[in-house]
């Protein structure tokens, strides 16, 4: 492929078997010794790295559904199943005050879009999700202190 950065057999099968074994993308990269942009380089312009990286991201995710899908069969483990059900279903399932405020900020971004010009809009977009990703951060860091 001209112009995208060399990957390797060696580290291709790498990268492959962290994601099949639940590695987030960045990781896997790590441990294949790939940059990200030779990763991403690679899932555009390759239809067949673009399925095997698909397909190896595809066997954790049913591995942990079907650990679910067991211990949601188990009474005591009732929560298994409420997770299951909002996550696969989080139209009726999902918290509720999670849909609203979603509507919200969509209602939100619709009536700024109307009131600025695209570049102001963008440039608001952006922001928001930052200060979204900065949030999340904020309460996982909280989340793992406390445990």
């Amino acid at each position: 492929m001209r112009g995208v950065p060399a990957l390797t057999p060696l580290a291709r099968r790498k990268l492959l078997a962290a994601l099949r074994a639940g590695l987030p993308r960045i990781e896997a990269c790590r441990a294949a010794g790939i940059g990200r942009r030779t990763f991403y380089d690679h899932l555009q312009a390759d239809r067949a790295f673009r399925t095997s990286v698909k397909r190896a991201q595809s066997k954790p995710e049913r591995r942990w559904l079907s650990r679910i899908e067991a211990a949601a069969k188990e009474p005591k483990h009732w929560m298994a199943a409420a997770w299951l059900l909002e996550h696969l279903m989080p139209e009726k399932y999902a918290l509720r005050i999670t849909r609203v405020i979603e509507r919200e900020r969509e209602a939100m971004l619709a009536e700024l879009r109307k009131t600025l010009d695209e570049e102001k809009f963008l440039e608001v977009a952006r922001a928001l999700v930052v200060a979204q990703q900065n949030a999340r951060g904020s309460s996982r860091q909280r989340a793992a202190a406390a445990h």
